[in-house]
């Protein structure tokens, strides 16, 4: 019973860790679109940018590819950025329509930003590249930002 009660006990706290690891890249991700956004980088607020959207969070493999679906609506300035979690060293987004890439961002650096202002269609992809991670794989966040 002793061994039983044991066992029960490790896995609760497997599952528990496993929780605050997927808490704890996340949360770097809401901090570093913070910085990011904030008026020491991006400046969003001051440029009289608004967080439109999350477009996506999620875990991307290193040196992996994933496109994410947008809409804009064309007659306004957007603003892409892309953030990564603290094991990420190089971000890099290229956002395409109709198959035609219009804007790229591949500095070497975790937190590519693209400046759009459609005029005809609304649908966009962007492609995000996790160019850099120091483990298997690394969070990254890109919002969208409207003027």
């Amino acid at each position: 019973m002793t061994i039983r009660r044991t066992l029960i006990v490790l896995g609760a706290l497997t599952l528990t860790a496993g929780t605050a690891e997927a808490q704890e890249w996340q949360t770097q991700l809401q901090t570093q679109t913070q910085i990011k956004s904030g008026a020491s980088f991006a400046n969003m607020s001051g440029r009289g940018f608004s967080l439109m959207d999350v477009a996506r969070t999620s875990l991307l493999n290193a040196s992996a590819s994933e496109s994410v679906s947008i809409t804009l609506p064309p007659g306004r300035e957007y603003i892409l950025l892309g953030v990564c979690d603290n094991d990420c060293l190089d971000l890099d987004l290229a956002v395409s329509s109709g198959g035609i890439e219009i804007a790229s961002d591949t500095t070497t650096d975790d937190w590519p930003l693209l400046e759009i202002t459609p005029t005809g269609s609304s649908s966009y992809s962007v492609n995000v590249t996790m160019y850099d991670c120091s483990t298997p794989n690394c969070g990254y966040q890109l919002t969208v930002w409207r003027k």
